[in-house]
């Protein structure tokens, strides 16, 4: 093999070897803008849900207002204080996701760190599932107490069948609001989650490639 021959192979090689690290570029300002652009959806979606909170909150106060004169101000303390742990919540899921990751770490540190933290996040909302139908319970208990108190009758006058329709009632709602509270998370996140893990995946993968 002569000169030529060896500088001809040579110059294949490290054309290629440019090729393929321009392409290992493109990809990874790619996944970096995908990255930013999920990232971005999220922390959309937890203003829009500080923003629920507070509009539920008072829809509440102005219920209780509408079903009797004035709301008492253990309801407004109770209330406003839902409210404030909430935006505690918030605050804290926003910071942990937005803590510059991708600005000041390599992308993949950044969304192993992103896709760690909305997991955690994923798995409170799950648990707090289960703690949904005991205020779904507080609420139609304390609905049921007003009526019949409002009728000039006490609870322990009520009927038999009118506590096991009430129980019953009660079950189907707790089993329902645990549905509808995953189903609302998976909509408000599980996609984003699996996109950022599908990201990193194949960031993994080009690395190992490489």
């Amino acid at each position: 093999m002569n000169l030529d021959e060896l500088k001809h192979i040579w110059q294949e090689q490290s054309a290629s070897l440019e090729g393929y690290k321009l392409e290992a570029q493109e990809l990874s300002s790619m996944l970096e803008g995908k990255s930013k652009t999920l990232l971005n959806k999220i922390n959309r979606n937890i203003f829009i849900e500080m923003g629920v909170v507070v509009v539920l909150t008072f829809l509440g106060l102005l219920f209780l207002e509408l079903q009797r004169p004035g709301v008492y101000l253990s309801e407004v303390l109770s209330a406003m204080g839902y409210v404030l742990i909430s935006g505690v919540f918030f605050a804290i899921k926003y910071r942990n996701l937005n803590k510059g990751v991708l600005r000041t770490y390599t992308l993949k540190t950044a969304l192993t760190h992103i896709v760690r933290v909305l997991h955690i996040f994923m798995q409170i909302y799950y648990w707090l599932s289960y703690s949904v139908p005991v205020f779904v319970f507080g609420a139609a208990f304390y609905g049921l107490k007003f009526r019949t108190e409002a009728n000039g009758n006490s609870l322990s006058s009520l009927p038999v069948e009118n506590w096991v329709g009430f129980i019953l009632s009660m079950l189907l709602l707790g089993i329902l609001s645990i549905f509808a509270m995953r189903l609302y998370v998976r909509w408000l996140y599980g996609k984003h989650y699996k996109e950022l893990k599908a990201c990193l995946a194949e960031l993994e993968e080009q690395e190992n490639a490489s």
